[in-house]
């Protein structure tokens, strides 16, 4: 029995030495797990950060918005004055030869980007015969050309020359000389000017010239009823990054030969141009000369419309 219970005991000591190696093992398991769901956690911590530093942005949109350039082309000296209705201002009804009237074309940069501008006058010529103010005849005898002189306000009446505004450069290669008027038909002339300086939002240009006074001419010479038109027109385009094909910038310097490349690059992207006359085709301003010829928000004095 005692074998028996030795036995027994011997028994119960492997049975407890079992249960305690199992209890042991079952800790060694718990802690196991235990680590490896830390681990695992560790895992998922790391995934999760992964993922958050993958995805998460902040977004950020620049927006800009596109310039405009826009003039207007004024007169403040024109008097406009047509109390007869006849689309005819009352005081250049009538002209006679030497008379002087007020006429001083300019441009106010009406929209929010600086520009390079531009003024192209157009004058019909006429087959005339000019006489000096004794009353001699030219000795040119009757001849193509204009009648009209353009002048600064300081210039005496007998001052009979050309005068334009020194912050205008003339741009000589891009004009129309003489279409030739005849006995039958009248012929034009175009100027075209070029603004030395940019011309900032809100800012005005000189006045190309001040008045005009009408060459002393033998009147029967000029057909009746023929228009006696002075057009002004101006242009304007962006006053920075134009460049010439050396990726130069035109408009650092607004040199002649600059500002007639401009006017050039103008030209092309905008209109259907006939050098041989200094018109476009349909006078239809397209793209950026349609909307930089004039703004029309003022009327031709300056005032708002």
């Amino acid at each position: 029995m005692r074998i028996e219970i030795k036995k027994f005991r011997e028994e119960s000591v492997s049975l407890s030495a079992v249960i305690k190696d199992m209890r042991k093992r079952a800790m060694n398991k718990k802690k196991a797990l235990t680590t490896m769901a830390a681990c695992g956690l560790v895992a998922a911590l790391g995934v999760g950060g992964t993922m958050a530093y993958l995805t998460d942005s902040e977004q950020t949109t620049n927006t800009f918005t596109i310039g405009k350039v826009k003039i207007d082309v004024q007169e403040p000296g024109w008097d406009t004055t047509d109390k007869n209705n006849n689309n005819i201002p009352d005081k250049a009804e009538d002209v006679v030869p030497n008379q002087e009237l007020a006429k001083n074309p300019l441009i106010e940069n009406t929209g929010s980007n600086s520009a390079v501008v531009f003024l192209k006058v157009t004058v019909p010529t006429k087959y005339v015969t000019q006489v000096a103010d004794d009353g001699t005849v030219s000795k040119d005898g009757r001849k193509s050309q204009e009648i009209f002189y353009f002048k600064d306000v300081a210039d005496a009446q007998n001052q009979e020359r050309n005068n334009f505004d020194a912050n205008w450069q003339e741009l000589v290669d891009e004009e129309v000389q003489d279409t030739g008027a005849t006995a039958s038909k009248d012929g034009v002339r175009t100027y075209v000017f070029g603004y030395k300086t940019k011309l900032l939002k809100g800012q005005k240009t000189s006045s190309l010239f001040d008045k005009i006074q009408m060459k002393n001419v033998i009147e029967d010479e000029i057909l009746p009823d023929s228009a006696n038109d002075i057009k002004v027109e101006g242009f304007a385009i962006q006053s920075e990054e134009i460049l010439d094909k050396t990726g130069k910038d035109l408009t650092d310097e607004l040199t002649t030969a600059n500002l007639k490349t401009i006017y050039d690059i103008f030209i092309k992207q905008g209109t259907s141009y006939d050098a041989a006359h200094g018109t476009t085709t349909g006078h239809d301003y397209s793209g950026n000369e349609k909307d930089a010829n004039t703004n029309n928000s003022k009327d031709v004095h300056g005032n708002n419309r």
